[in-house]
């Protein structure tokens, strides 16, 4: 269910207040079979079960300091639901529990949305912080490690089948700055620059896929660039080829910062360890793109990723491949060129 209300102070000052409520229930029946291993794990049967319920509200003020400008703070909270987890040993002998429970962001928000030059020039600004409890995150049980002296893998959560689940580790908290700019400084030209900050980190010490190796208080997020950047420029000019006929070329880049693909600071093992922290590299794609477009139709010659830029998008940690001295990596799309042809009805 969700409400909103909003109410007008004045001409300028509005308040709005919002709420949602969610009430979820979990009944999952999870089969796996490989008729080609023969193996005491398969054929897997597993019946995660789990629900919950919450409320999350949404308060905002915003002043129009005139028609062109306007300012805003923003309090909002928002949830991802919980889930259940294939598992493929005894929940007692498995580090994580079958079922995790929604993780939470509370959103503090300040913002400006501002026009200048008759419209030409638009000049977006947002600071924002988010307290997040309850971080999901997928990670390998740490009940596949291996037995130390003393342990049994038949009453203690060592030497258990290698399982990814999803799990609540602990809090986290994020900083950042939003940008956009937008410009028109003729009728045939547009230039666009949208800049982002984030610093994304843990906020509190805990562990995730070792019981003992902690991530400590402030440690980076993983998959989250501390920088993100784009900019477009547009020349748009009529042609005399039919009726509201223009031609157009457009030139964008996109940049973003390196990244982390997992928390832990640790090294894979050949035939020890299947995951291991990577630096995913900062990288730049440039795209060019030019076109006819006249009443109906539409013509546009493509080349995007120009400098063919292989980007790491994920050094995947959840595989077995690192146990082999193997890496799984995820990347963008090469360099493509091509010509894309259009008709609206």
């Amino acid at each position: 269910m969700f409400g909103n209300f909003s109410y007008n102070f004045t001409d300028q000052l509005t308040a709005e207040v919002g709420l949602r409520y969610f009430d979820q229930d979990m009944d999952k029946a999870y089969f796996v079979d490989k008729p080609f291993i023969v193996s005491d794990f398969y054929p897997d049967f597993t019946y995660p079960k789990g629900g919950n319920d919450d409320w999350v509200p949404k308060v905002s003020l915003t002043y129009n300091v005139d028609d062109q400008r306007m300012v805003y703070a923003l309090y909002s909270e928002g949830f991802r639901q919980g889930g259940a987890n294939r598992n493929r040993v005894p929940e007692d002998l498995s580090f994580f529990p079958s079922v995790y429970e929604p993780d939470k962001l509370k959103n503090y928000e300040i913002g400006a949305k501002t026009r200048w030059m008759d419209g030409r020039l638009q000049i977006n600004g947002t600071y924002f912080h988010g307290d997040w409890s309850n971080y999901q995150i997928e990670a390998v049980d740490p009940s596949s490690r291996a037995c130390g002296p003393g342990e049994d893998s038949s009453v203690d959560p060592c030497g258990q089948v290698f399982q990814v689940m999803v799990a609540n580790v602990g809090d986290a908290q994020q900083d950042g700055i939003e940008l956009e700019i937008k410009a028109a400084p003729t009728d045939r030209v547009d230039l666009g620059f949208n800049f982002t900050w984030v610093n994304a980190e843990t906020s509190e010490e805990f562990f995730v896929s070792d019981p003992e190796i902690a991530v400590p208080k402030g440690s980076q997020l993983p998959n989250v660039p501390e920088y993100k950047l784009a900019t477009y420029a547009q020349y748009t000019w009529p042609v005399s080829f039919g009726s509201d006929s223009e031609m157009y070329v457009r030139g964008q880049y996109t940049w973003q910062d390196d990244s982390l693909n997992q928390l832990e600071d640790v090294t894979p093992e050949i035939h020890v360890s299947s995951r291991g922290q990577f630096v995913q590299p900062d990288y730049g794609i440039a795209d060019l793109r030019a076109g006819l477009a006249t009443g109906d139709w539409a013509i546009e010659a493509f080349l995007t990723n120009i400098t063919d830029e292989r980007a790491v998008l994920y050094n995947n940690d959840l595989n077995y491949d690192p146990f082999f001295g193997k890496r799984r990596v995820t990347t963008n799309r090469p360099r493509e060129y091509g010509i894309k042809v259009s008709y609206s009805f």
